[in-house]
């Protein structure tokens, strides 16, 4: 039995609800494009999202029933068009470390219930710990999003993805194809480990303190604009 590391919010209002998935998909735009594309912390974020290959679905719990998220996971495991897929839960409050937890138990519910194992999955988090002394430890950095999110990937894009860097199809005179066969006979580093590498260097260009703020903001506009639809719709109700 999975027990969700968050209060379930409640009924909502039709409003609410509208208002709530708007503005979540406003603050996950802000660190999608701002952060994550604005400073290239992901090499294929731009891409996938141009070809159609991510989606994001906002989940409001008003309750802490759970067959919701399996249902929506088998139909994103079911579709492969759908590389990436966040589900973004906004207003509630879950301890980071519980939250990766949740996130991983629910994903292996679901793939029981589907009898396969189609997506790996990275929980997102405004709040997860992360190491700056070496590059794999500052991956949850960059995983800091505004509001906790359930992120699948499917297996087979990421193995597709890390095969190779893209096409590696290109023209070249014949004269350069003993220089080019010189240079591949050398391993290449696995594209997991090249991101990691770039985005920590990228980080430090940027300074810690500055991602760190940028990632706060953006996280903390989120809060606020939760904040102001909830109040503001039961000041109308009680008028």
């Amino acid at each position: 039995m999975i027990e969700p590391p968050f209060e379930a919010l409640g009924p909502l209002t039709p409003w609410q609800r509208q208002m709530l998935e708007q503005e979540a998909l406003r603050i996950n735009d802000r660190y999608l494009h701002e952060f994550i594309e604005g400073s290239s912390f992901c090499p294929y974020a731009r891409q996938g999202r141009r070809a159609g290959q991510t989606q994001r679905y906002v989940y409001l719990a008003e309750t802490l029933e759970l067959q919701p998220l399996i249902d929506r996971m088998a139909q994103i495991a079911a579709d492969p068009q759908q590389v990436v897929a966040q589900v973004i839960l906004p207003v509630i409050e879950a301890e980071p470390e519980s939250w990766r937890r949740f996130c991983m138990d629910l994903t292996d519910l679901g793939h029981a219930q589907m009898g396969q194992i189609v997506l790996a999955c990275a929980p997102l988090h405004p709040s997860l710990s992360f190491v700056e002394t070496n590059m794999y430890g500052m991956v949850p950095l960059f995983r800091r999003a505004p509001d906790p999110t359930i992120q699948w990937v499917r297996l087979d894009g990421l193995d597709a993805l890390y095969a190779g860097r893209g096409s590696d199809n290109q023209y070249m005179k014949m004269d350069d194809v003993e220089a080019f066969v010189k240079a591949t006979r050398a391993p290449r580093p696995p594209l997991y480990d090249v991101v990691c590498k770039t985005n920590a260097a990228m980080a430090r260009r940027l300074t810690i303190e500055r991602v760190v703020k940028t990632l706060d903001e953006i996280a903390m506009d989120g809060r606020r604009s939760y904040a102001r639809i909830l109040l503001t719709e039961t000041a109308d109700e009680s008028s």
